[in-house]
């Protein structure tokens, strides 16, 4: 099974969110499965964008306009 992970992150530091999303992905591949990601373009250039670059497909989505249909 493949899980794509849609985030709109674009942090220059990792922080929190993207060591949970590591530990989530540890959990997941161990079991078997793939890890996917889609972030915003402007994460395309983090340090830690790259490194999960290194290990896995990364989308990258406008995000200009990103949050404009949400209610």
């Amino acid at each position: 099974m493949t899980i794509l992970q849609v985030c709109y992150f674009v942090s220059k530091v990792p922080g929190n969110f993207i060591y949970a999303l590591k530990d989530l992905e540890d959990k997941i591949t161990n079991e078997g499965n793939k890890v996917i990601y889609a972030f915003p373009e402007p994460a395309k250039d983090t340090e830690w964008c790259k490194e999960i670059q290194e290990r896995t497909n990364v989308y990258f989505l406008p995000y200009e306009g990103a949050l404009k249909n949400i209610n």
